[in-house]
């Protein structure tokens, strides 16, 4: 959300400026709506955590798994898969 309103306003201060004009403001706008919303379907694959899971909160469900986090690179540092 802060994303779109952030957009909103630099839009906005651009288009007064008159650096900027009412189309690529559009785009802009409708671009931060469309990223806000899909980060707001991410939830949809969270469910609670039941007692036969163990330890852990918000598992992904067995339909939508979630894919592992990307382990940053260090410098020398030896991966295994």
């Amino acid at each position: 959300v802060a994303v779109a309103v952030g957009l909103k306003l630099v839009f906005l201060a651009t288009t007064l400026a008159g650096l900027t004009g009412l189309w690529p403001a559009i785009l802009a706008d409708t671009g931060a709506t469309v990223l806000v919303t899909l980060n707001a379907l991410r939830l949809l694959r969270w469910r609670p955590p039941s007692a036969s899971d163990g330890p852990g909160v918000g598992t992904p469900s067995a339909e939508y798994p979630m894919r592992p986090a990307a382990t940053p690179a260090v410098a020398g540092a030896k991966v295994t898969s």
